[in-house]
């Protein structure tokens, strides 16, 4: 018999009586490289072993009834870069046998009611790393998610939801309204005396409904007139009409200013300047809701390390318009370079319980 080959089922008892002679006795190094060598010397019951890494052989399935067990390896799954690109090789489905992602973890038993899917437990003590990280090769960018909840995934009921979800860029969103989280929209910045006019634009959008602006505006570098701002509705355009608004200040002096305008081209947010310094500066703005228009109101306060300090408030809506895109500041003279703005925009989802104004946001009461 030139070639043996034992298969399960193909004997049923614990020895046989076939010529079978090996080139080595053992595993030594005298006799390096042969397949199928004894553990130890010619001894009766001794084992036969692989010497080295035993065969593979591709296999279209592999099923495992019970536990299956690395010790002291590594488990991976490998596919070639070409098969995975087109043929979307390489997934580990558990409870899952078509899996939509390269892990698909999956439980289809509704009445495991608190059953966990996926946990990740670190040791109590001098542990200080992840439990969880989520990570990729490329630069910071909207592009892409790093985390997304989603409801409804089977779409059964008018779904998937997007309920909330970490950006690429760092943007934290609550997509349904139900946590207060402001994400981040932009940016603007000027440095104090280059210019007279400042405009931030495409800051507001429909992702949101209340903004708010938190830093620094400046008003004239060289004179106390007061700050003031418009919307822009696109681009670089700016609402010029349909103010409606009031604002108080106080100085170190004791001096009280109150202004108000009623259909104006601007609205002030800052009363009783002093000159080269920026206010302090915290607005709020909600486009459209229940009574339309685009609504705003906030405190601004300066201190210029001597004598000069106040504060103001302020409030007011305009009323031509429902929506805007952006905002500009300048100062009251028209003319007189600001001082210094540094401001940062905040976005959040208002759950609201009417409709009207922006309707992307006009959630039902659930």
């Amino acid at each position: 018999m030139a070639r043996t080959k034992i298969a399960e089922g193909g004997l049923g008892t614990d020895r046989f009586n076939l010529p079978i002679t090996l080139n080595g006795t053992d595993g030594s190094s005298s006799n390096a490289g042969d397949t199928l060598v004894l553990d130890t010397s010619a001894d009766e019951n001794d084992r036969l072993l692989y010497e080295g890494d035993p065969p593979v052989e591709t296999i279209s399935s592999l099923k495992v009834t019970n536990n299956f067990n690395v010790d002291g390896s590594t488990f991976f799954v490998e596919v070639d870069t070409n098969e995975r690109q087109n043929s979307g090789g390489g997934r580990v489905g558990i409870n899952d046998g078509d899996p939509d992602a390269i892990l698909d973890v999956y439980n289809s038993n509704a009445l495991e009611v608190g059953t966990e899917i996926v946990a990740a437990e670190a040791a109590v003590g001098g542990y200080t790393g992840s439990s969880i990280s989520a990570k990729n090769t490329l630069g910071s960018a909207s592009t892409f998610d790093l985390y997304r909840g989603i409801t409804d995934s089977d779409g059964d009921a008018s779904g998937p939801f997007t309920v909330f979800q970490v950006r690429g860029d760092g943007r934290v969103s609550s997509n349904r309204g139900k946590s207060l989280i402001g994400e981040h929209t932009g940016t603007g910045y000027l440095a104090a005396n280059t210019a007279t006019i400042v405009q931030i634009q495409d800051i507001f959008n429909d992702d949101c409904s209340l903004y708010r602006i938190i830093g620094a505006v400046g008003g004239d570098y060289d004179s106390e007139d007061e700050t003031q701002f418009r919307f822009l509705t696109t681009g670089t355009t700016s609402q010029d009409s349909g103010y409606y608004w009031a604002a108080t200040g106080l100085d170190d002096a004791g001096t009280t200013n109150a202004l108000q305008g009623a259909n104006t081209n601007q609205a002030t947010v800052g009363i009783n300047r002093a000159t080269t310094v920026a206010l302090w500066f915290d607005m709020h703005v909600i486009l459209g809701g229940g009574s339309g228009g685009v609504s705003f109101w906030g405190k601004a306060g300066y201190h210029d390390q001597g004598s000069d300090r106040g504060f103001t408030t302020f409030g007011g809506k305009n009323e031509s318009i429902s929506d805007a895109t952006g905002i500009e500041f300048f100062a009251d003279s028209g003319s007189g370079n600001l001082s210094l703005v540094n401001l940062t925009f905040y976005g959040y989802r208002l759950r609201q319980n009417t409709s009207g104004g922006h309707s992307t946001n006009a959630y039902g009461s659930d």
